[in-house]
């Protein structure tokens, strides 16, 4: 019977380790370091924050806030395009918890950043 059992408990330790292994597989990191953050926010008008991941941990990534490059409509009022300056910093790092299988991060309150896709982002400015 002991021997039953203890083959019973390895199978399922056997079994756990393998469905832990597919799931390290299953979740890379969506974000990794290098990769370009945007955050589109705002109530009467639409802004973009670019971030650059400049380092990472298990759960969490190193952040720092990049310039971007307007390119604005014609009017010049209502508001254009704009793109990351990659390795051109503007602030400091800083540090947000981050789960792995998420493609996204918490900023701040209601502000949150995913993975640039490279193209240019829309914005608007109020007059």
């Amino acid at each position: 019977m002991n021997t039953q059992i203890n083959n019973t408990l390895t199978a399922n330790a056997e079994i756990k380790s393998a469905a832990q292994a597919t799931n390290n597989t299953m979740f890379e990191r969506a974000i990794e370091t290098g990769d370009v953050l945007v955050s589109s926010w705002g109530y009467e008008q639409t802004n973009v924050d670019f971030y650059q991941v400049v380092g990472a941990t298990a759960k969490s990534l190193k952040l720092r806030r990049i310039k971007q490059e307007n390119s604005w409509n014609t009017d010049r009022t209502s508001g254009g395009k704009t793109i990351p300056k990659v390795n051109d910093f503007s602030g400091e790092v800083f540090t947000r918890r981050y789960s792995p299988d998420r493609d996204y991060v918490k900023i701040a309150d209601r502000m949150y950043a995913s993975k640039w896709n490279g193209k240019p982002q829309s914005f608007t400015s109020y007059a």
